[in-house]
């Protein structure tokens, strides 16, 4: 097999497009470390190359565990949207999603591991334990949470108070406010990409024993929350920025504004069975505001 077209296939079973959820809230930490205490030093650069190495591994063997657990229980299927669906078109197995998802994890763990033995802050390694269980057991048994209506509230936790405020953290040793709401407005970011990752599939999942936050809403009030989410996000970024927790270059979260209401506009022409195809793909204007938000917060810091 040629080795771009192997790439290819473990890129699409990454799903490399959602790493800017677990990339952005790192680099985000980083910024604001280096505005609250003091220039750039090799020390640092070498803390953060460790953190976000080992925070992108980690996202990697969340990704391969879920297709794979959802494959296993019939939640990918050929009827379904999303997923990788490496597995159902025969590009690679089970068996193989099952060894990269755990030699990602084994990576995950030694650069953490570094991290800490490089900050002595060897608290570091507990955080890593917990951010493992909330990854693997968001589809993993026994425990399956994300099956059970809680995927969003362990994605506002993991990507929002231990991935941006637990990097801040580690790298400074010390609280902030401003790292503290910054990563609320990720974490409600990040659980808001997944709640419209999960809309195509509301009526879907159930057979398969899938209850996730918007099948157990439905899709009227699930289409209220979706209509909400973004302009309560902004109002936080304005706040914040009125408020001098950040500059005013918050308020350039405003130009998502465009792709709001486009996927608006699809979300209009959905209703559950109808279009899931057509809003499964509308996911690229939600990751775009994910994306305008996080660089608006960039700039404020910067």
């Amino acid at each position: 097999m040629r080795l771009p077209y192997t790439l290819y296939i473990w890129g699409a079973a990454l799903r490399i497009p959602y790493f800017i959820i677990s990339i952005i809230p790192p680099i985000l930490a980083f910024c604001l470390f280096l505005k609250e205490n003091g220039a750039f030093t090799p020390k640092t650069g070498v803390a953060f190359s460790l953190l976000l190495a080992g925070t992108v591994c980690m996202h990697g063997a969340t990704n391969l565990f879920n297709d794979y657990y959802d494959t296993i229980n019939g939640v990918d299927n050929k009827n379904s949207v999303g997923g990788s669906r490496v597995v159902l078109n025969g590009l690679l197995s089970l068996t193989e999603l099952k060894f990269a998802g755990l030699l990602c994890y084994a990576l995950s763990f030694l650069m953490f591991m570094a991290l800490a033995i490089a900050t002595q802050r060897f608290w570091i390694v507990p955080g890593w334990l917990f951010g493992a269980a909330a990854s693997f057991f968001y589809v993993g048994p026994p425990l399956a949470y994300g099956y059970r209506g809680w995927g969003e509230v362990g994605v506002f936790v993991s990507m929002g108070w231990l991935l941006l405020f637990g990097s801040y953290l580690a790298l400074s040793g010390r609280f902030s406010w401003s790292a503290f709401w910054l990563a609320n407005i990720v974490g409600l970011m990040s659980a808001e990409v997944l709640f419209f990752q999960s809309l195509p599939q509301i009526e879907t999942d159930p057979l398969h024993g899938k209850y996730t936050l918007a099948s157990r809403l439905g899709c009227r009030h699930s289409a209220r929350i979706q209509t909400l989410v973004w302009p309560l996000t902004w109002i936080a970024c304005i706040i914040l920025a009125l408020t001098g927790t950040i500059n005013q270059g918050a308020l350039l979260c405003l130009f998502g504004i465009p792709l709001y209401v486009k996927s608006q506009s699809h979300l209009d022409k959905w209703s559950g069975a109808s279009s899931p195809q057509q809003l499964y793909d509308s996911g690229s204007l939600v990751r775009g505001m994910f994306f305008i938000t996080s660089i608006s917060l960039f700039i404020s810091i910067l």
